[in-house]
């Protein structure tokens, strides 16, 4: 765009080749001292969550506060706290799915979405532990000086049956690809329209279109 940079407070002729130089350190010092400056910052941050504070934006059910001293911490706000321990908990009886549980929990006056609940019940800053990413890139946990909403039992309980069920949705993906003329196909005899199923013999599974209910069509 035929653009060109220079600077005020110490003007570059850039018509002498020499000044090309001193352009580009002024150009790149300034980048330098942000980068540096980034670099800190997610330093102390790590130093923090190591030490047990949380330095983020605190998750729904806590809110932000500052000591006397001048560090950060976050504690319980109610009644957003009280709302989702009751969601753990729910989840922890595996009787509901995810979805009914965010919506028993939005009737209560949990004002989220459904995609921040499901992140909501993955964060283990509510059972008093703190992710920590290290330089390596690798993950610890930080015990965290915050009231835990829930037990790390609870925590860990809820996270089984979430990823079981992660599993079964991963088997109906799989049923829908191996019978995708399921629900298009109709049965000869009855004229409903075809399911389709695996089903065991003695050294493999086969697969199936068959009717539903009474009518044995296969």
């Amino acid at each position: 765009y035929n653009t060109r940079a220079t600077a005020i407070d110490q003007p570059v002729d850039l018509e002498i080749p020499e000044s090309a130089v001193m352009l580009a350190v002024y150009l790149s010092v300034p980048e330098a001292e942000n980068t540096r400056r980034a670099l800190n910052t997610a330093n102390g941050m790590r130093r923090a969550k190591q030490m047990g504070r949380y330095p983020n934006k605190a998750p729904i059910g806590y809110i932000n506060l500052t000591a006397v001293d001048g560090k950060k911490f976050i504690s319980p706000k109610q009644p957003e706290a009280k709302l989702v321990a009751w969601s753990f908990h729910q989840l922890k009886k595996n009787t509901c799915s995810i979805t009914d549980v965010w919506r028993m929990a939005n009737k209560k006056g949990l004002c989220c979405t459904l995609s921040n609940f499901s992140k909501l019940i993955r964060n283990s800053v509510y059972c008093g532990k703190i992710p920590v990413r290290l330089c390596s890139g690798e993950h610890e946990m930080a015990d965290g000086i915050h009231e835990a909403l829930i037990s790390v039992a609870t925590f860990r309980e809820v996270q089984d049956i979430i990823s079981s069920r992660r599993k079964a949705s991963g088997r109906a993906d799989d049923l829908r690809h191996a019978f995708f003329l399921r629900g298009f196909l109709e049965c000869p005899v009855c004229g409903r329209k075809l399911t389709g199923s695996f089903s065991r013999g003695s050294k493999k599974s086969y697969p199936y279109y068959h009717c539903r209910g009474r009518c044995r069509a296969r």
